[in-house]
């Protein structure tokens, strides 16, 4: 299926909340449930209360198959810019079988165990059952290492020659897509002024990389498409993840690229986290040969109204990015998950969770 990706070429470092203790921890994806509500943030202040509500009536009641969505989203992954300016994008790691490999050789598996990222070429690869591509990637092969960032990013051997060309290596003949790490930072108590240092998790991505977005029109894609590119464009001044008042999470949209997504079939690897609407919905997706992680999400509340400032949304529970799951049979599976605070009245709070599904064949799901 037709998916258009936005490159967000980072101008400034990112702290992408992650579970760990405070702020310390950041990760390198905005979760999709993420960059949904900051969008929803810059639509209302773009339109206001009244139409923000009305986009998300569309999202609350596609289970009910009588409103069309105007839209589904990925999260936000890594890229690279080469210096030839292409730009390329990494997917999460599927939960299937590897093609072509024997699954008990242990040997291959311990060498790709830190796999988190793979390139789109062996994304496409590992989902269409081709095990040939992917033989010829295994590093080494060829006498290339094709894993990079600490070997949680595979490559293909192409593409890890270009990269390395590109951004070098340190002195230990890492390839660094992006770097991640701590700074200090002081609070200040109002009431007595006392101040107290803690530290901050933040990434910054090699010159001229970032993250990629991508988004699947279901209801008049050219209308969309420009409003998308206007809403990324003030969300890039503004900031995407925390740390904003810092000056962190600044982007600008330095491209964007339709690729043609293999449509769900029997299986499908979804690239965002998949709340499923139902107990029913949930049974159908995780049947014997599905494979899964779950994702815990939480976290404050981002809310115009003053109550929901310190309010902590309740916690849910989803399936993650790269997890395998079975068609159900009908259309877009997942839905909004409504976290309202129990003490907050003023409006409905969300987390999103549809899936964005990408079509695995039974060949490669064995």
């Amino acid at each position: 299926m037709n998916t258009q990706l936005f490159y967000l070429e980072t101008l400034a470092a990112f702290h992408l909340g992650e579970r760990g203790v405070g702020l310390e921890e950041t990760n390198v994806v905005a979760h999709a449930d993420t960059v949904f509500s900051a969008l929803c943030l810059v639509y209302r202040e773009k339109y206001g209360d009244e139409a923000l509500r009305a986009l998300l009536e569309h999202f609350t009641a596609q289970g009910q198959q009588s409103i069309t969505l105007p839209f589904v989203l990925s999260s936000a992954y890594p890229f690279i810019r080469l210096s030839n300016d292409t730009r390329l994008p990494l997917f999460p790691r599927p939960l299937s079988p590897l093609p072509g490999i024997d699954p008990h050789d242990l040997a291959v598996l311990k060498q790709l165990k830190h796999v988190a990222f793979v390139s789109w070429t062996l994304f496409d690869a590992w989902l269409s059952g081709n095990g040939q591509v992917i033989a010829d990637s295994l590093p080494g092969a060829g006498g290339i290492e094709t894993r990079l960032q600490e070997q949680t990013v595979w490559v293909t051997a192409k593409e890890a020659l270009a990269i390395t060309q590109d951004l070098g290596t340190d002195e230990k003949g890492n390839v660094w897509l992006w770097r991640a790490g701590e700074v200090p930072r002081v609070s200040i108590d109002r009431a007595s002024n006392a101040s107290e240092i803690y530290q901050a998790g933040r990434v910054r991505f090699a010159p001229g990389g970032g993250l990629w977005v991508g988004f699947q029109w279901l209801a008049d894609p050219e209308a969309w498409q420009a409003e998308m590119l206007d809403l990324l464009a003030v969300l890039g001044d503004a900031g995407l993840g925390g740390e904003r008042s810092a000056g962190h999470g600044q982007f600008r949209i330095a491209a964007t690229e339709a690729i043609d997504l293999p449509s769900a079939g029997e299986y499908f690897v979804t690239l965002s986290p998949c709340w499923p609407a139902s107990a029913e919905e949930a049974a159908a997706l995780l049947d014997a040969r599905a494979r899964y992680t779950l994702l815990p999400r939480r976290g404050w509340m981002g809310s115009p109204d003053p109550q929901g400032h310190s309010l902590r949304r309740k916690s849910v529970r989803m399936l993650g990015e790269g997890s395998v799951l079975a068609s159900p049979g009908y259309g877009l599976v997942g839905g909004l998950a409504d976290v309202t605070p129990d003490k907050f009245k003023a409006h409905r709070v969300y987390r999103y969770g549809i899936a964005l599904p990408v079509g695995v064949t039974r060949e490669a799901n064995r």
